[in-house]
């Protein structure tokens, strides 16, 4: 967290009795003063509830969710299949988009032809089970499908039959033999009057159960779980579903936002690749709760709008089981503001919208969070013990959770945090490479102590929201555990060990009995599952598959133990101190006090002994303290109170520090948990004392130009002639050093100086942020006397501005184009907004038309419109309803012509105006109009030979004379740019029944798509309107775009790459057009081999786009290697050990260059190397054998770097012991250089060093750009 949100602020909150977690909750009263709340009963020992964290659906997560693995496969990735040439490109489809219908199900497949004049096929996949090394059930799977399509399967998956069953659905036998590809699924193409939909892929049968044929709707009378995820998770009592509902990427604004049962998947896309996350369904999540008998947690999207929220709400009272609590939480972590956390970034934005101008973060969440919990009270009115309102804060800053929860103004029942224990960062500078497990798992055991700290310092928090709301407010963990992120550290395979070692289970049930005494009352552990992976994110899944044999899943037993309360057999009563008020006052005898807490077994009385230390003098300076504290039977918090003794002495500012000591029956966590001090301030003064006042005599600074603020602190009276130092104190502020440059609390007066200032520079930095202040404060002291002013306040006015927004453009449309007298049948206008949904807008219009407003006393043909029409917020569409009035007058059909208004929140968008007509139900003569339309007779025009197109618009009825028709032109086209200038009316001449309107292309030279020019004809008094009263005419475009350039993964090593072999392919590329996206095993600055061709002067570091777990093949063309020695740490099959142990790299990393180079060979790229690089595209297996197998490659003559293989002393070696025949020095073209040493086998280039880089590369663009 940075340093600006951790902004200090002393709270005068009263503090009480203590919390009782088996209380019930009471009133839903916001804060107020509470008196003499009577003590509540406390269970003995009562055991924290313990939960699990679900983790995310997806293709490569290893739970078995659902019996149906079809409901967690990856959502549909487009490539396209070149029919000239056979070519699968699993990286041109990628831009064209996937045609679904609502449930998710594709509509269509596109064709096209690409610039080289061939037929391109747009063709659909999807996976599951992918990259988890085996970790799935083998056996038979039965897929079934309905529509018309070519449906393959692949990776390891084995078809072994197909057909049709006799209620008509499409099916398929797969046989599986896990691996790491899982099942890949293709449609090849597909029928688009008859599209592939409701798929379903069955898992084997499991113990004696069959799943084929289970369609799951909410009320069947089976599960759509598998048995053994379900087994698993039967044991906890609570379940949180933050990961399934994808909440820090959540894009849910409105209820028709949310996953639905019936969607085609519920796996998660957490926003990649611009998909829509909006996570498992609430009918999902309701039913596993159900089946398990486990309280859910649900986490609110922070988008979500009140009705969202309300029928959210509403499906849990209504489909929850009675006897079940829902937890609910407003998004999650968000104070967060790591990458993939949207919910903090998401809230800066909102505070600098002028609605919410002069909101704090803390302000802007807390009214966010409180709305939706209000909206649930709403929804469980007199069922509020249904439901647990949460305030998630940080566990290890108790101001965060204290900003966020007072800002929900009493709208909670819980406070939780996510208490985790792990390696403090002074332990892990001293790690390295050769760390041990031992080491590691010390480290643990030694910080459980300060994640209990940190709980304890939450118990109070809560304690103090129960005295201020008169009633209980529970605390949560709501995640916790073992933290062993490596984030690619040399000691990052430890950290993995360590998690899986036996002790680390042990070491956590010591964490969860001190968690448990500590005051929790549920803790929910992150997370269930993971893969087996030594990745720098961590592990923390208590299972490593979903079958994982349970003798070897040491955490998941450990939890089990802590659920059933067997583990809390031995629970210790844990005592921890504080000062809660730590200041004592001579002055009226202001009492001072400390607050001491128990936890565990609360049942019996206890008395815990403290000492007494400090230079204030007992029985001098304060009444003398007993040295015990008792705590009757059923209370968790005592207070030690220093009286103090107003003497007539001058003395300074005395401490009393208490500091708790061992006994019997109770349990200290630390010494800082253990002692506090408290002040006695003297209200007695030296003669000589002076007064000390403090002004802002500049108290307006500004980021621009760093113009200051200035504090002056005065001293008056008494001796001045000396020296003197006076201290101030900070109030609620910005961080020094980010905000503005530090300053010294201490004032220094030198000998007869009475004045000194204190100058506050503003720091110019490019975030846009409300104006912040500086506030001091005077610190008491006997030495001096407080002043009339002794606190003053320097404001810093920001000079950034937030970039602008996005303004909305404004369509209509007659969505319901035909109203009727008859029934007082309305008609109705839509209006459709763009870009952000986060605000309401007004948008005003004028109507116009045959049409009267009024009513039927003034002969009106209309209830009057408004002229103006609101977007909620959250909302892309608004209507404007169109009622008729139903008159007895014979009139012919009449219109309402709806015009947007411009304004200054919003633009309007291509269509602006609309018209609905409205229908007479009386019969009699009315007088004949003529009947206009309007048609395209030649509809394809082109900029071509500039072909024109063709507009008609007919009449009925008498042609004695001319009519002039008006008309509106709308379309991508722009009138007088695309197209010759049209006017806006045509005139059919005298005894003419038609006229035609020419439309003439203007041949620019501008790549655009096709584009239309619409016309529509517009209402008049001389004129009816008929059925048709618009015609599209589409121009075509005769220009020819230049090839879509096609990404690039360039691969670096995190060490010792040979910078010009890196340099030159990337440049030769990027003058092609192509782009580059350079990666590394790990996201960090790589320093290449020195004096390998980067600028003179510099270390040639280059920092990679992505790391190489980001990577994924289907979004590149082809994939380069680099040289150097430091590729070696990329040889997935090499055995040997090299003597840097930099080169050896991770397997973690080396898997991950396998599974890269196998799916660029799935899918038909370009694997490319150059230099030493090549030596990994040998150590490569695919399909059990080297990549270079039997091909011809080149590689430098140069030696590798010392390992323990005596042959392995030079490049070509590598290739070769892989089966591959290799050119070195200057072989291939012409003997006396290696510029032109290149050689292209297939799909495969290699390049032999750095003098043939640049040629390498350039032979890569030429092959791409074919």
């Amino acid at each position: 967290m940075s340093m600006k949100s951790l902004k200090s602020l002393v709270s005068g909150w009263a503090f009480g009795i203590g919390r009782n977690r088996a209380a019930r909750r009471h009133s839903r009263e916001g804060f107020g003063h509470v008196e003499n709340l009577e003590p509540r009963q406390v269970m003995s020992a009562t055991p924290m509830q313990v939960g699990i964290n679900l983790d995310n659906v997806n293709d490569y997560t290893p739970n078995w969710m659902f019996t149906d693995v079809m409901q967690s496969s990856r959502p549909w990735f487009s490539h396209s299949f070149n029919t000239v040439t056979g070519v699968n490109d699993f990286n041109g489809g990628g831009f064209i988009p996937v045609q679904v219908d609502a449930n998710g199900w594709p509509t269509q497949l596109a064709t096209w032809t690409n610039a080289h004049g061939q037929v391109m096929q747009q063709r659909l996949g999807t996976t599951m089970f992918d990259g988890l090394n085996g970790n799935y059930p083998g056996g038979q799977y039965r897929v079934e499908w309905d529509g018309t399509a070519d449906v393959i399967f692949g990776a390891d998956a084995r078809e072994t039959s197909r057909g049709v069953t006799p209620d008509g659905h499409n099916f398929a036998l797969l046989n599986l033999t896990p691996a790491n590809g899982g099942i890949y699924l293709r449609i090849n193409s597909m029928s688009s009057t008859d599209p592939l939909r409701d798929m379903h892929v069955w898992m084997p049968d499991y113990n004696g159960q069959s799943f084929a044929g289970q369609r799951w709707t909410p009320g069947a009378n089976f599960s759509p779980f598998h048995p053994l995820y379900k087994e698993r998770l039967d044991d906890f009592g609570i379940i949180r579903f933050m990961q399934t509902q994808e909440t820090v990427t959540s894009d849910i604004r409105t209820w028709s936002d949310r996953r639905d049962a019936s969607d085609s998947r519920q796996s998660s896309t957490n926003g990649s690749g611009g998909q829509f996350a909006n996570g498992i369904s609430v009918e999902h999540m309701v039913q596993l709760a159900n089946e398990l008998n486990a309280d859910p947690w649900f986490n609110m999207p922070h988008m979500a709008d009140d009705d969202f929220v309300r029928n959210f709400a509403t499906y849990v009272r209504e489909n929850l089981e009675p006897g079940l609590t829902a937890y609910v939480e407003w998004s999650n972590e968000i104070w967060n503001t790591a990458p993939g956390f949207e919910t903090a970034p998401w809230i800066a934005d909102q505070i600098r919208l002028p609605e919410n101008s002069g909101l704090t973060n803390w302000q802007f969440a807390g009214r966010e969070a409180a709305r939706d919990m209000n909206v649930w009270s709403d929804v469980f009115v007199g069922q509020a013990d249904r439901i647990v309102r949460v305030a998630a804060g940080q566990a290890t800053t108790p101001w965060v959770t204290e900003r966020i929860a007072e800002n929900m103004g009493g709208s909670f029942d819980a406070i939780s945090i996510a208490p985790y224990f792990g390696p403090g960062e002074a332990q892990r500078a001293t790690y390295s490479a050769a760390t041990t497990v031992d080491q590691i798992l010390n480290d643990m055991r030694g910080n459980i102590a300060f994640s209990a700290q940190m709980t304890t310092s939450h118990q109070r928090l809560a304690d103090d929201f129960a005295t201020r709301l008169g009633r209980d407010i529970q605390l949560l963990a709501y995640e916790g555990g073992p933290h062993l992120n490596g984030n690619g550290a040399s000691y990052q395979n430890a950290l993995f060990q360590a998690t899986k070692d036996p002790r680390m289970a042990d070491i956590t049930r010591d964490y969860l009995r001190m968690q448990n005494a500590a005051g929790l009352d549920a803790y929910v552990h992150y997370k269930l599952t993971d893969r087996d992976l030594a990745t720098q994110y961590g592990l923390f899944g208590v299972l490593l598959g979903q079958d994982q044999p349970l003798s070897e899943a040491h955490l998941y037993r450990a939890l089990l133990e802590a659920d059933a309360g067997t583990l809390f057999s031995s629970t210790p009563t844990l005592v921890t101190l504080n000062a809660a008020d730590p200041t004592a006052h001579e002055a009226g005898l202001g009492t001072a006090s400390f607050r001491v807490t128990r936890g565990g077994n609360l049942s019996q009385p206890l008395t815990v002994n403290y000492s007494v230390a400090g230079n204030a003098v007992a029985g001098t300076d304060y009444n003398a303290l007993s040295g015990t504290v008792s705590f009757p039977a059923n209370e968790n918090t005592a207070f030690i109170t220093v009286t103090p003794r107003n003497d007539a002495t001058v003395e300074g500012n005395e401490t009393v520090t208490v500091t708790l000591q061992a006994g019997a029956g109770y349990s200290l966590i630390s010494t800082a948990t253990a002692t506090g001090s408290v002040s006695v301030v003297s209200d007695d003064f030296p003669s000589t004392a002076t007064t000390i006042n403090i002004v802002a005599t500049d108290a307006n600074a500004s980021e621009a130009g760093r113009d200051p603020g200035v504090f002056t602190v005065t001293r008056t009276g008494g001796s001045t002639t000396g020296a003197q130092t006076i201290y101030l104190q900070y109030g609620f502020q910005t961080a020094q050093g980010a905000d503005y440059d530090a300053i010294s609390t201490a004032v220094a007066f030198a000998a007869g100086q009475t004045s000194a200032t204190i100058t506050v520079r503003p720091v110019d930095d490019a975030t846009v942020e409300n104006t912040e202040s500086v506030i001091l404060f005077l610190s008491p002291s006997t030495q001096y006397r407080s002043g009339t002013s002794t606190s003053a306040r320097i404001n810093i006015a920001d000079n950034d501005v937030a970039a602008p927004p996005v303004t909305p453009r404004i369509t209509i449309a007659a969505t319901d184009a035909d109203a009727g007298e008859a029934g007082t049948n309305p008609g109705t206008f839509t209006l459709t907004r763009s870009g952000a949904l986060n605000s309401t807008l007004t948008v005003r219009y004028t109507a116009s038309g045959t049409a009267t407003p009024g009513t039927l006393a003034t002969g009106g043909d209309l209830v009057p419109l408004g002229g103006f029409v609101f977007f909620n917020w959250g909302s892309a569409t608004t209507t404007i309803t169109v009622t008729p009035v139903n008159d007895s007058g014979v009139e012919p059909v009449e219109t309402v012509i709806v015009s947007l208004t411009d304004g200054a929140t919003y633009d309007l968008g291509a269509v602006s105006t609309a018209t609905v007509n409205i229908t007479s139900d009386d019969v009699g003569t009315a007088p004949v109009l003529p009947t206009i339309t309007i048609a395209a007779t030649d509809a394809a025009a082109a900029e071509l030979n500039r072909d024109g197109g063709v507009f008609r618009v007919t009449r009925t009825g008498a042609t004695t004379a001319a009519l002039t028709v008006n008309y509106a032109i709308s379309g991508t086209a722009t009138n007088g740019s695309d197209f010759n200038t049209l006017a806006s009316s045509v005139a059919i001449p005298i005894g003419a029944t038609f006229a035609d309107i020419t439309l003439t292309p203007i041949d620019d030279t501008a790549v655009e798509a096709n584009e239309t020019a619409v016309l529509t004809l517009a209402a008049s008094a001389a004129y009816q309107l008929g059925a048709t009263t618009a015609g599209t005419v589409t121009i075509a475009d005769n220009d020819v775009p230049a090839a879509t350039p096609l990404p690039v993964l360039i691969v670096i090593s995190n060490g010792d790459f040979y910078y010009r072999e890196y340099a030159d392919p990337r440049d030769a590329l990027l003058a092609a057009g192509i782009p580059v996206v350079v990666a590394a095993g790990r996201r960090q600055f790589s320093i290449p081999h020195a004096n390998s061709g980067q600028a003179a002067g510099t270390n040639g570091g280059v920092m990679p786009d992505i790391a190489l777990a980001d990577a994924n093949a289907t979004n590149y063309s082809a994939i380069v290697f680099v040289g150097g020695w430091g590729a070696s740490q990329y040889q997935y099959a090499f055995t040997g050990t090299y003597t840097n142990p930099n080169y050896n790299g991770t397997v973690a990393i080396r898997d991950r260059v396998n599974q890269l180079i196998n799916d660029f060979v799935a899918q038909d790229k370009y694997v490319t190397a150059v230099c030493h690089g090549v030596s990994i595209l040998a150590w490569a297996r695919v399909n059990g054998q080297s990549l270079l197998q039997g091909r011809t490659v080149t590689t430098a003559h140069f030696n590798s770097p010392t390992n323990n293989i005596p042959a392995a002393n030079l490049y070509r070696w590598h290739s070769e012991v892989n089966g591959a025949t290799v050119y070195t020095g200057g072989v291939l073209g012409d003997p006396t250089t290696r510029n032109d040493d290149v050689i292209v086998e297939g799909r495969i280039i290699t390049g032999e060093n750095f003098d043939s880089a640049r040629l390498f590369g350039q032979t890569i663009a030429q092959r791409l750009l074919a």
